[in-house]
């Protein structure tokens, strides 16, 4: 189900690529990830994964994708009732962002060049100051479990004080859905039915740690640099589920 939108895009390209005007532009101007029925995928941090993996696979292949919606909030569905009812937004009903907001966030950060390489759960990116800027994920269906997953990036020939930061959207961090349910799901939430929407577990970090100041904050970051001359720097993540990472460092060797 994960390459339903890749497949199918890949199949629009080869028919133009075929055809008498094989130059014609392709633009893919509505498409979302799987929703799995009943569990309101699309309200959750498998959203980010999903996303990764899309973009992996598109990419070359399009001209331009167009993701539906930008609101869960719109005419043809009528009035919403309450938040986190499984819409196709990235944002819910009452302005919440929703976890997908946080991981177009995140994945905005990427690079204008790709670098190729042959993982299928990372991608790698050079910006145009040329830094590098890599986005890892660990994509698990919602209806079933997988294991853990650790990635390791060994990047060759930096200067020996150069700095890496670690950002990351997971259960943890940037998850609205779970700062909704812990107050009860209320219909219509408010700062005095529990714990402020504004405010959500988590950390965000620069060098040390400091508090998240809104719950929707996008990602954990950890800076470090290397102070011993190497010249060589190893960051590596463990991603727990879809879309979760844990243990998050730099090594300097």
């Amino acid at each position: 189900m994960n390459r339903r939108v890749c497949l199918s895009i890949k199949k629009v390209h080869d028919q133009i690529a075929a055809s008498a005007r094989p130059n014609l532009p392709l633009m893919w101007t509505e498409w979302n990830v799987p929703s799995f029925g009943p569990l309101s995928a699309r309200d959750s941090v498998y959203v980010g994964a999903a996303l990764a993996d899309d973009i992996r696979q598109c990419d070359g292949l399009v001209n331009m994708m167009s993701f539906w919606t930008f609101s869960d909030v719109f005419e043809e569905n009528g009035p919403k009732r309450e938040p986190f009812d499984g819409g196709f937004g990235l944002i819910a009903l009452g302005g919440i962002k929703k976890p997908s907001y946080s991981a177009f966030a995140l994945l905005h950060e990427l690079g204008q060049e790709r670098i190729l390489q042959d993982s299928s759960n990372v991608l790698v990116t050079r910006r145009r100051d040329g830094s590098l800027a890599i986005a890892a994920w660990n994509l698990v269906d919602p209806d079933t479990k997988g294991p853990e997953r650790s990635v390791e990036f060994e990047i060759r020939g930096v200067p020996p004080d150069s700095r890496v930061r670690v950002s990351r959207a997971d259960s943890e961090h940037g998850n609205t859905l779970a700062a909704y349910k812990s107050m009860g799901s209320p219909r219509y939430p408010t700062e005095s039915s529990g714990p402020r929407t504004e405010s959500c577990g988590g950390s965000s970090v620069r060098s040390r740690s400091s508090a998240v100041k809104r719950f929707d904050q996008l990602e954990t970051t950890r800076e470090r640099r290397c102070a011993d001359g190497s010249a060589q720097e190893i960051a590596a993540a463990r991603s727990k589920q879809a879309g979760e990472q844990g243990d998050q460092w730099v090594r300097c060797r």
